[in-house]
């Protein structure tokens, strides 16, 4: 039986590979307490993971791997070359584990120019040419990150709490100013994809992953569906570390 942890900077993500029952999958919070991380589970053969979110956070992972089955977890690693897709970044090492291990399980589906889209804490594009190319990408801030920037940074977040509810986002114009936020934010990060994506490739494919592809997806406005993929870092992570 096999676990793989997609270690993100808010969620750890998990998915059970090989029990009789079927594959399972979950998530927690990214913590050092993981106490609540794949319960009654007896039995795990081998831990690969996928961590961006620093080395606290390996170390727990390390001593709970090691107390509850004595196992020692595998770490995936980015590479200047793997499964046909060749990095773009001059440094492989200062790419996100996470933003690679996406564009290579993309690139194994569709063998096609993509760009691949993280919507998570950040929101992360990455594009892949048709030749298995990485050309880089973007990185800026993510849905519940642009609109708690946005009320911390002006006199609104003084004399209220911060809330931010991704659930009735649409593009329509807010009638209040929390709405006028919520879909200015959501309008921006669609706007951003989608000329993305014609600036790119045309025809390229679109992949969408992280916790926010359900609610972004939709307002892409591209000629052909997003294909949301919420394991496709896991998926990754299979095919690096086999």
């Amino acid at each position: 039986m096999i676990l793989d942890l997609d270690v993100g900077n808010t969620r750890i993500k998990w998915r059970l590979l090989g029990g009789s029952g079927g594959d399972r999958s979950g998530a927690i919070g990214t913590g050092l307490d993981l106490s609540a991380l794949v319960p009654d589970v007896e039995r795990v053969d081998r831990i690969r993971v996928a961590n961006v979110a620093g080395g606290a956070v390996q170390a727990a992972i390390d001593s709970w791997a090691a107390k509850r089955w004595q196992l020692v977890p595998e770490y995936a690693r980015v590479a200047a070359q793997s499964g046909g897709v060749l990095c773009g970044y001059q440094n492989p090492a200062q790419l996100g584990v996470d933003r690679w291990l996406a564009l290579l399980a993309a690139w194994q589906e569709c063998h096609h120019a993509c760009l691949i889209v993280d919507a998570g804490s950040a929101i992360t594009l990455d594009f892949v040419t048709n030749r298995g190319q990485h050309l880089g990408g973007y990185i800026v801030p993510g849905l519940n990150m642009m609109q708690q920037s946005l009320f911390a940074g002006t006199s609104g977040a003084r004399v209220r709490a911060v809330t931010v509810d991704t659930s009735c986002m649409h593009l329509s114009p807010g009638q209040d100013t929390d709405a006028a936020v919520r879909n200015g934010c959501l309008a921006m990060a669609a706007g951003f994809i989608h000329n993305s994506l014609v600036s790119f490739e045309s025809d390229a494919v679109l992949f969408v992953t992280g916790g926010d592809a359900d609610l972004l997806a939709p307002y892409t406005e591209t000629d052909t569906l997003a294909r949301i993929r919420p394991g496709l870092v896991l998926d990754g992570l299979a095919l690096v570390l086999g």
